[in-house]
């Protein structure tokens, strides 16, 4: 473990404790702290694992965004609102008339993405630290790199198009990787971030539980302030934001307890959408949100 003096955004060295200490419940290593930078009100894990041995809290058969099946209820539920995600993501990257059809996918876990849009006729590429994850992308046909060193020397020069789902959050270094998103990207081209947010409603409800909180794998908590400060401070432009009103469906099932009872069930299905409700009136934000950055033309 590796105790941070300053916040991974802002740099600032003034912090207050956040309100939770939350568990990690995927591989069960213990409590965690969670503090609130001043400044920039990012909340973020500390101390937390040293990048090296992240590996270690990556269980490859239990996370699921790193497999491409499941027997469980939960895991059914998440292949079955896979498929309607990506096909939403489809349409929104439709909607940004792309000069041309070159992308990548940041953290691109077993691929199902990228598959999905190698079938639309996008020309893809997958940025994956994960050995095993990867290697499922590599047998759809799709080039997949597990180093930045790698992506950097290779012959795919820039992109118009890069996707961070549910990725920012598991970054050691936020800053440094959003800059270089920014250099890969060409003039005009756009970051397409998606994060859970802590301060929803289905965040609030279940506190220490709250699934999306996931330490030590996610280092940082985002609200919609401290992402949209740190891609500004990079050099983009905020262009639009999006719900992922299905998110809070997942996180709140996943937050209560590992054997899912009836009762719990039920209960998972009221939080999510008392926090859906919540959100469309403008009371608190999403449980997830997508977030369209975009490059100055004039680079």
């Amino acid at each position: 473990m590796e105790l941070i003096s300053e916040c991974p955004l802002c740099n600032c060295i003034q912090f207050t404790a956040w309100r939770y200490t939350p568990d990690d419940f995927l591989t069960k290593t213990g409590r965690y702290t969670l503090m609130q930078c001043e400044n920039c009100s990012l909340v973020f894990t500390n101390p937390r694992p040293n990048e090296d041995n992240m590996a270690l809290y990556y269980p490859s058969v239990e996370y699921i965004s790193h497999t491409s099946s499941g027997s469980s209820f939960k895991d059914k539920l998440y292949f079955a609102v896979q498929k309607y995600m990506l096909y939403r993501k489809h349409r929104l990257i439709q909607k940004l008339n792309l000069p041309d059809k070159k992308l990548l996918d940041f953290g691109s876990g077993a691929g199902a993405f990228l598959e999905y849009m190698k079938q639309k006729g996008y020309e893809v590429v997958g940025f994956e630290p994960s050995v095993s994850a990867s290697l499922k992308t590599a047998n759809k046909d799709i080039p997949v790199f597990n180093s930045i060193n790698d992506l950097t020397q290779s012959s795919i020069s820039s992109f118009n198009c890069i996707t961070l789902w549910h990725v920012l959050e598991h970054s050691h270094k936020p800053l440094h990787t959003i800059r270089y998103l920014f250099d890969k990207l060409q003039p005009g081209g756009f970051a397409i971030v998606a994060v859970p947010l802590h301060d929803s409603f289905d965040g609030r409800f279940y506190g220490d539980r709250w699934a999306a909180y996931d330490v030590p794998r996610h280092l940082l908590h985002f609200d919609p302030n401290s992402l949209i400060r740190a891609f500004e401070k990079c050099g983009f432009t905020i262009r639009k934001v999006y719900p992922m009103p299905f998110d809070s469906y997942y996180i709140s099932m996943m937050s209560e307890p590992k054997n899912l009872s009836f009762m719990g069930l039920y209960r998972a299905f009221f939080v999510a959408s008392f926090s859906n409700i919540s959100a469309f009136l403008g009371r608190t934000v999403w449980s997830s949100q997508i977030f369209i950055f975009q490059k100055p033309n004039c680079i």
